[in-house]
């Protein structure tokens, strides 16, 4: 698919990279109740703006994501070494309705000790079989939609092990730590309402696009 630029999409695009901290350094994290599972993942309650620097919450106004579009909420998740999430998407369903999106797409943050990371997109090969909604819910109370491994074939995959980037969240996804270190998120949602087309034609000066000018902002 091409954005109105002409622009092949993906489903991932690294930020030309703030040269700044973004996450304040006097959040403790070791705080946090993490749930004991393989992949754990917390919904933080906690305002975002206690987890972002000052030069952070700057920075999303600076690239057009003012206050009151940011949730105050965030999720932050930990892969442990040599495992990974289960392939699902984003969505959720309320009683017996048709899928729904909070969002389309995040804009997360990654650090840790993993070097070898993998983030995956997939597509169905029979489309027929669907994907199944899981069985368990977030601490929100929503629910999120499975794909069986042998109904899906990978479309990219991006090592992605620190910084930030714009990911699509609304096509299934994975992510595998394949070392022995461990990767944090911190996955930030919106309450914009743009799809994954638009916010990457509305973000565009501030990714890094292939075969166009990057680097770092101050």
């Amino acid at each position: 698919m091409l954005t109105k630029y002409n622009m092949t999409i993906s489903n991932f695009y690294y930020f030309k990279q703030p040269a700044f901290d973004f996450i304040n350094k006097d959040f403790d994290f070791s705080k946090l109740e993490w749930p004991n599972i393989i992949w754990p993942r917390l919904w933080v309650r906690d305002n975002i703006h206690n987890i972002l620097t000052p030069e952070a919450q700057k920075w999303f106004i600076d690239i057009g994501l003012p206050e009151g579009t940011i949730n105050r909420s965030c999720r932050i998740f930990h892969t442990k070494p040599f495992s990974g999430s289960n392939i699902h998407n984003d969505g959720q369903r309320i009683g017996d309705g048709d899928i729904q999106f909070i969002n389309t797409w995040s804009i997360n943050y990654v650090w840790g000790n993993s070097k070898l990371s993998h983030m995956k997109w997939f597509e169905e090969i029979d489309t027929s079989r669907g994907p199944q909604w899981s069985g368990s819910k977030t601490v929100l109370g929503t629910t999120y939609q499975i794909y069986d491994q042998d109904n899906v074939r990978v479309t990219q995959t991006e090592n992605y092990t620190q910084g930030l980037a714009l990911l699509c969240v609304k096509k299934a996804h994975q992510i595998q730590n394949l070392d022995q270190g461990d990767r944090y998120c911190l996955s930030i949602r919106t309450h914009d309402e743009r799809t994954w087309e638009e916010i990457v034609d509305f973000l565009r000066p501030h990714l890094q696009i292939p075969g166009e000018n990057d680097g770092s902002l101050s």
